[in-house]
């Protein structure tokens, strides 16, 4: 809804509560709006407590491959994208961070294992669609 700043105080309160049963899932919550409020320290820092929580946390992982990408730490962003991926999770849009991390990176030939992967098992999705656009990456 974009009341990022307004969404964390809620997050707070839920993972400061005894009796909350999922702040793995709270605190992914919040790094993902903090994500999308600009706030990647934010981001970084409570995807982390999330990950201590839950290493297996499939969305805590990718988020915080997400993050390191946007922050410019391209190594960093593989290590836990390969780690999502080691939980057993696929999506389109871990395929495409995957293949944008590997250019980064310089892996073209990862980069198009990437690519693969993602037009075989996501023909029809927006990111493989995305792989058409000039200047796509």
């Amino acid at each position: 809804m974009g009341r990022y700043v307004e969404s964390a105080a809620y997050f707070e309160r839920a993972v400061a509560d005894p009796f909350y049963q999922t702040p793995a899932v709270a605190l992914t919550n919040s790094g993902t709006c903090a994500i999308k409020g600009g706030k990647l320290d934010v981001a970084e820092r409570d995807l982390r407590s999330a990950l201590e929580r839950e290493p297996d946390n499939a969305e805590a992982l990718f988020q915080m491959a997400s993050v390191l990408y946007l922050k410019g730490d391209f190594f960093r962003a593989r290590a836990f994208i390969q780690r999502y991926e080691g939980v057993g999770q696929q999506s389109a849009d871990a395929l495409l961070l995957g293949r944008n991390i590997e250019l980064r990176l310089g892996n073209g030939k990862t980069a198009q294992d990437y690519t693969r992967r993602l037009r075989d098992k996501f023909p029809d999705s927006e990111q493989a669609r995305s792989l058409d656009t000039p200047g796509a990456s």
